[in-house]
């Protein structure tokens, strides 16, 4: 982990900081409609890469992405704190790439654009109680802070 931290850790600096929202302010951007309301362009696989190196690849509410090792293994760890090992022949952030989904915090619908500064990674089980206002089963009261400052 050290390694590729140590590696990739200049082009974190070309990245924007995530936006630091409340749950309310998060639910509150999202469309009455759901998201199911508006189909337009997805951000490209490049735009959600570089949302989940700049949110090192852990989820913005809850603790899912924590990298671990475990019987000499990396292990990915998911909010239930079921562990996902990684496949042979490919790298742990690559276990955590397909795991993590990116979320618009201010939806297309509403006129959210696939620009990095409106959007978060999270993982499947914060994804979905997002948009389902589920706040009483996201462990977090505000998404993870910035990078470099402390909570």
């Amino acid at each position: 982990m050290e390694e590729w931290e140590s590696v990739r850790a200049w082009k974190l600096r070309e990245l924007p900081d995530p936006p630091r929202l409340t749950i309310t302010q998060l639910f509150s951007k999202l469309s009455q409609n759901g998201p199911r309301s508006y189909r337009s362009s997805q951000p490209s696989w490049e735009t959600k890469a570089r949302v989940r190196l700049r949110d090192k690849f852990k989820c913005a509410l809850c603790p899912a992405g924590r990298i671990e090792t475990v019987g000499g293994a990396s292990v990915w760890r998911a909010r239930d704190g079921r562990t996902r090992r990684r496949p042979s022949g490919k790298s742990t952030q690559g276990t955590a790439a397909r795991v993590l989904e990116v979320h618009h915090v201010v939806p297309r619908a509403n006129g959210g654009t696939n620009d990095l500064s409106n959007l978060i990674t999270l993982c499947p089980d914060c994804h979905e109680d997002v948009h389902d206002r589920r706040a009483d089963r996201i462990p977090r009261e505000e998404t993870r802070p910035a990078l470099g400052t402390r909570p």
